[in-house]
Parts: structure tokens; sequence; C-alpha cells
């Protein structure tokens, strides 16, 4: 027979567990779960100030990786870039006779093709949390700039060109002027994947990337030298243009340091190995008056070239948070550097040696530096 005491105690513990059961999962549902049974997409930070104190932890929905759908970023920069190139001497002013004869003194002065700093644009976007933490992005720049000189001779000044072909050159001390010009248009573009890494302490961000990169780079080089051959009028002309078509692959991190209030330093820094082939054409022309007889020779070149490069960037960044979207602006100065891209021959003689050069099709570097701003959008 049971005691109806000891009855009572058993249905009063029971019904406290029940009680306390209830409550606990009324607790639980309102907080959406507890924080470690949302593991591991959990993260309690990532509603704070990057380098404030996380709050208190608060449950929120557990969604797979892969299964979120994370945002947007558009953005671009306007660049202001200045070309750096090797090898772009088009002639040479002596101020007297180098091959007069008896002794000789004469100082001579090497012309340049200079390019100046010129405006050019790049843009890009960015999907956020494309899959398990991994954003995807892509951009594509467009860059494009002219350099023009001439010179001329004045007695008892004498003028050489570095760039017309030995061979078929004006004869000495017959050229009066020169004048040439540089033309070079730069596009690139790129598809990344970026990794945040949360290792770094809450003002640092630090995102690796890697992908693939695409460069078109077209340059022309336009030369006339005017003066005399055999007492005739006479011109000589060069025409070289070159196309180079890369692709390879590009491996980088980004890098950001808040400072305060939504202003952030941030830099940059990648390498890329392109894979590449080079079409270039070196056309020279001579013309003869009056009577026109006319020496045209092409020369033309197609190879498989590499060609590694590096680019680094540096700059503050502001953002702020308006209608719901992230409005950002940034400012900065970058340098990227390409070796082994294409370049003009030199051709020193003629004969059985017209096709010997002293400079190969790829042995120059590109250069390219400067400021860049920009504006970006996030939602």
């Amino acid at each position: 027979m049971i005691n109806s005491s000891f009855l009572k105690r058993v249905l009063t513990f029971f019904a406290a567990c029940v009680l306390s059961t209830t409550l606990t999962f009324a607790d639980y549902n309102s907080q959406g779960g507890y924080p470690e049974r949302c593991d591991p997409c959990y993260n309690p930070c990532k509603t704070c100030d990057p380098c404030d104190p996380c709050p208190e932890p608060c449950c929120e929905p557990c969604d797979p990786c892969g299964m979120t759908c994370g945002g947007f970023e558009v953005g671009v920069d306007f660049i202001f870039w200045q070309p750096c190139f090797n090898d772009l001497s088009y002639a040479i002013l002596f101020d007297t006779n180098p091959n007069a004869s008896g002794s000789v003194t004469a100082h001579g002065k090497y012309q340049y093709l200079d390019h100046c700093f010129d405006p050019g644009f790049r843009v890009y976007a960015k999907k956020l949390d494309a899959w398990c933490g991994w954003d995807v992005s892509g951009s594509y720049t467009f860059y494009w700039s002219k350099a023009s000189h001439s010179v001329s001779r004045v007695s008892p000044q004498e003028l050489y060109s570095t760039l017309d072909h030995g061979g078929f050159d004006l004869t000495a001390q017959s050229i009066t002027s020169i004048e040439a010009s540089h033309n070079v248009r730069y596009q690139s573009f790129d598809a990344l994947f970026h990794y945040e890494l949360n290792c770094c302490g809450p003002c640092h961000s630090l995102t690796p990337f890697w992908g693939i990169e695409g460069v078109k780079l077209e340059q022309d080089i336009f030369s006339t030298a005017t003066g005399e051959s055999s007492e005739q009028s006479a011109t000589y002309n060069v025409n070289w243009d070159s196309e180079l078509l890369g692709l390879g692959m590009k491996l980088g991190t980004d890098y950001y340091y808040k400072l305060m209030c939504g202003l952030s330093w941030f830099t940059r820094a990648s390498v890329t190995v392109l894979a590449g082939r080079n079409e270039s054409t070196n056309t020279q022309i001579r013309t003869v008056q009056p009577t026109p007889v006319i020496t045209n020779i092409p020369f033309k070149t197609c190879d498989d070239v590499c060609v590694p490069g590096f680019h680094l960037m540096a700059g503050l960044s502001y953002e702020k948070e308006w209608c719901g979207k992230t409005l950002k602006a940034r400012i900065g100065y970058e340098f990227l550097d390409w070796w082994n891209v294409p370049q003009i021959r030199r051709f020193t003689d003629g004969g059985n040696d017209i096709a010997i050069s002293t400079s190969g099709p790829n042995g120059s570097n590109l250069g390219l530096h400067g400021l860049f701003v920009g504006l970006e959008l996030g939602y």
C-alpha cells in the first residue's frame, strides 16, 4: 500500500520537473535556440562593430553553409596613371658631326617618347557569401595613353634615327627632322574567389584571394624622318604595331585596418603569371622623290611568351550606412609592373644581316602607376 504522503511528494517532484522543462523550452524558443546548438554557423560578433567588444550571445537560426544568400557590391574606380616603358628612344641629336675626319668631340643626347598621366577606369562587382563563406568578384580595367615628340637639327648639329633600319637609312648628315609617337591601350579583367580570415583581431581584416586574370596590351609606334638621299628629298617611315594577349593565374590578399568611425586603411598585393601570344609587325618604308622610289619591308613576329607581373595598392576607405545600403568611398595609389612585354626591334645593317636585330621582340617592362578614386555600393 502506497503511503499518501510519499505519493504527494512524487507528484510534486514530477510537476516541478514538467514545469522546469516547459519553462526551459519556452526560453529556448524565445531566444531562437541555445548558442551552442547553432554552431558552426552562429557568430555572435557579426552584427557588432569590429573594434568593439562583442555583445552578449544571442542565438540566431542556424542555416547550413551555402544555404544563405549574401549581398552584392558594385563599384567603379577612376584611375589616373602614368605608363613607364623600357627602350622608347627614337632619335639622337649631336651638337656637331660625330663622323667628321680628324679629332672629334661630339656630344649626343637621346630623344625619348615620355608618357604623361592619363585617365582610365575600372569597374568591379562582388557576390558576398556565394558559398560557405567564399565571395566571388570580377573586374575590368581600361587605360589608354599616347606620347609624341619631335626634334629638328640646326647646323652644325647632326640628327640620327634609332628606329630606322640601318641597311636602308638616309645617308649620314641628311636627316633634318624626326617626329614620333607611341600609343598604348591596356585592358585587363579578373575573376576571383575571396575568403576572409577571422584570426587577426577585431580591428583587422585579412582576405586572401585567387583566380584568373587576362590582359590585352596593344602598342603602336610611328616615326617619320625627313631629309635627303643622294641630294634628293626623302622620308623614312617606321610603323610598328603589337598586340599581346595573355591569360593566367592570380594570387593575392586584401588587408583592412579600421582607424575610426568608418574610416579604414587598406592595402592589396597580388602576383600574376600570364601565358600569352605576341603578334607584331615592324614596317620600314623609305620614299625618295621626285620620282617615287619606295622601299617597303615589313618584319613580322608571332611567338608565345610568359609574362609575370605584380600589383600593389594602398589607400583610405570610408564606409557609411545609408537607407539599408552600404556606401563606400576610397582613394589611394597603385603600381603595376609587367615583365617580358613586347618591344620594337632595332636593326643595324642590311645585306645578309638584314634580319639581325640588337633587341628581341619581348624584352621590355611595362609599369603603370598613379592615383585611383572610387565609389562602391553594397546591398
